[in-house]
């Protein structure tokens, strides 16, 4: 296996490794500045900027501590040590040597100019990023994954395996999403046991975590962009087109208009491997979804106890005083004396001071007065008959329940002859009925069930039940025979 070392060689980490790293790392944030910002950089142009940037800390740089050759510290190299455009100079030859820089030559002005490479120019957008991390919005990437799959399932046209590919990538990002949510609510419950004050608690909590991960990414998770919500709808999608032949030719003939080649052999298989990832990744996700729900509630419950940890405990005069104050008797009994009253009074002025004001005419209202209960009239006959067939009917029901089958059953016979039946054209007799076709709806994901549910835009009233628009549809030997 390649190593990094290999493409930019032994020494690229050295300067980071050495006592004068934070000298050296300075300047690496110079360098990304200066390559960001101008086409071809010059030696002269990057030693200015070093010198503006790092004046201070380049008049302090102990270059013996460094391992510099002693031929740059000694004669003509001490001379150039003793001004900051000499100092400059030597950094820019230390990040040439290290492969943090590569010379070349200007074929127009015949003069040198200085190159990144672009294992450097990563490693320093990296390094950036890491000292100055970037907010990360939450995109809604359960909805662009439905839409893009919507949108090509309804157009069948060329640009369906870009919708493929946007759905692939936004569920990696989505899983990405999800494993940084993860790791930064364990950090956040590991800091708890370092706050000692109750104002960083509080701050850390509202201004940090509700900011950046609940309101960012743990809301939208549960709310707008639910995987519960949307998930079915993707996993039909894919379904569909896994188990129709046209859909993977279209596909296939797609990418190859993208990636402008004529024959591709992997094509197919690459297309089979996205869908199975985005497939596979929407099926697996409730583990993940459901330990990220435990460890908020766990951070929600240790950042409460060890607020009022922190509230409670003596740490200083402030938490000492009130431990003192909860000892004192209550202000009805204040004129009694009290060992510890009279040692109070000894140390500090204190008085009991009394005021009137909106609620001094208050009086607790007093507790009503319970009369003895009365014995429970005997029901007659008549009613204890009704009563024992009322509990007779609600056992029979309990034990009859909804099974699997019944309910498979009560859905076929909506059906009928028919292979497709539409939402608005059920029968749906009472509760019962009501209760069945829920249960149907939700079977309707599993694999030997011979029925499958085409879901519609909007919705239609049914006697006095609103249900969503969607199509119930016959299958036999796991495909539709209607569409």
């Amino acid at each position: 296996m390649a190593s990094i070392f290999d493409v930019a060689g032994e020494s690229l980490f050295s300067i980071l490794a050495s006592k004068n790293r934070r000298l050296y790392f300075s300047a690496l944030m110079v360098l990304r500045e200066v390559y960001r910002r101008e086409l071809q950089i010059r030696r002269s142009d990057l030693v200015v900027a070093l010198v503006a940037s790092m004046e201070r800390e380049m008049m302090e740089w102990d270059v013996s501590q460094d391992g510099v050759p002693e031929g740059d510290v000694s004669g003509e190299g001490a001379g150039e040590m003793a001004t900051l455009s000499g100092r400059a100079h030597l950094l820019v030859r230390r990040l040439v040597e290290t492969g943090w820089l590569q010379t070349a030559t200007d074929h127009t002005t015949f003069e040198e100019v200085l190159e990144v490479p672009d294992y450097a120019a990563e490693l320093l957008e990296t390094f950036y990023r890491i000292v100055h991390p970037e907010e990360k919005p939450y995109h809604s990437f359960v909805y662009n994954t439905y839409a893009a799959l919507k949108t090509a399932d309804e157009e069948r046209d060329d640009f369906m395996f870009q919708a493929l590919r946007g759905a692939y990538d936004n569920t990696a990002a989505l899983r990405d999403s999800l494993r940084s949510l993860l790791h930064n609510m364990r950090q956040f419950y590991q800091n708890l046991q370092h706050r000692q004050e109750v104002r960083e608690l509080l701050a850390e909590h509202f201004d940090q975590y509700q900011v950046e991960v609940a309101l960012k990414t743990y809301h939208p998770l549960k709310t707008v962009d639910s995987v519960h919500r949307f998930r079915p709808r993707i996993l039909q999608f894919l379904r569909r087109w896994m188990q129709d032949p046209q859909v993977l030719e279209q596909l296939h003939r797609s990418m190859l208009l993208h990636r402008g080649s004529r024959e591709d052999a992997d094509g197919r298989m690459e297309i089979l491997r996205m869908i199975d990832f985005v497939r596979d990744s929407y099926q697996s996700m409730d583990g993940l979804l459901r330990e990220i729900d435990r460890r908020n509630s766990n951070y929600s419950r240790a950042a409460a106890e060890r607020l009022q940890y922190l509230l409670n405990t003596d740490r200083d005069v402030k938490g000492k005083l009130i431990e003192v104050l909860k000892a004192l008797p209550p202000l009805d009994k204040a004129d009694e004396e009290t060992p510890v009253l009279e040692e109070l009074r000894e140390a500090l002025p204190v008085y009991r001071v009394a005021v009137v004001d909106e609620g001094s005419l208050y009086r607790e209202p007093k507790a009503r007065r319970r009369e003895p209960p009365r014995p429970l009239r005997v029901r007659p006959a008549e009613a204890e008959k009704e009563f024992e067939a009322e509990l007779r009917e609600m056992r029979r029901q309990f034990r009859r329940g909804f099974s699997r089958r019944e309910v498979i059953a009560f859905l076929m016979a909506q059906l009928g002859e028919r292979d497709r039946i539409a939402s608005g054209e059920l029968k749906i007799g009472g509760v019962e009925d009501f209760i069945r076709l829920i249960l149907a709806v939700v079977r309707a994901d599993e694999p030997d069930v011979p029925y499958r549910i085409e879901w519609k835009e909007g919705s239609v009233r049914v006697g006095a039940y609103r249900l969503p628009q969607f199509d119930v549809i016959r299958v036999v030997n796991g495909r539709g025979l209607v569409g």
